[in-house]
């Protein structure tokens, strides 16, 4: 019985220093070089998450956003 294996990776920098683009090379990458399908592949921004939260006023959105 073969075993699944999972792999994290996780990317951190400053705002706007390439994490995202990065973030897509790499999936490029393992869709590519290793036929990983693109549905097998999570990711996720907390940026993003974050900027979500304060669009919908949620009060986690408004704690961040300093309101």
């Amino acid at each position: 019985m073969k075993k699944e294996r999972n792999t994290v990776i996780g990317l951190f920098g400053k705002p706007a220093s390439g994490k995202s683009m990065l973030l897509e090379a790499i999936k490029r990458q393992l869709t590519g070089w290793f036929g990983i399908p693109d549905e097998d592949i999570f990711s996720f921004s907390v940026g993003e998450l974050l900027r979500e939260e304060v669009k919908n006023k949620t009060p986690l959105g408004l704690r961040y956003a300093g309101r």
